[in-house]
């Protein structure tokens, strides 16, 4: 994992600093970067993949993975350990990706 860029972060801060002015006199103390996946059509991933038994998936939340991270865990365990869910993850499941690598979304 690389840094974030000097050059990348600058920018960010300047930009805010621009639009409030409290945040004039501000220093970058640390900075942080991470991967952030996605997926082809915005959606997430949870459930199963067909083609592989047991393996199971949430991924591709669009950075918003630390405040859904809680509903999906515990769907996701229900439906490790029942085979069920409390609630309809057909809209989310991997499938959907084979239809969009063909060009038909």
């Amino acid at each position: 994992m690389e840094p974030l860029s000097d050059t990348y972060g600058k920018g960010s801060v300047d930009d805010e600093k621009d639009g409030n002015k409290r945040l004039a006199n501000a220093k970058i103390v640390r900075t942080w970067a991470g991967w952030m996946d996605a997926s082809a059509d915005g959606v997430p991933s949870l459930g199963t993949v067909d083609e592989i038994p047991g393996l199971y998936v949430a991924c591709a939340f669009h950075g918003h993975g630390f405040g859904m991270a809680p509903a999906a865990g515990e769907q996701l365990a229900k439906l490790i350990v029942t085979g069920r869910t409390d609630v309809d993850l057909s809209a989310l499941h991997y499938d959907r990706h084979k239809v969009c690598a063909k060009g038909n979304r």
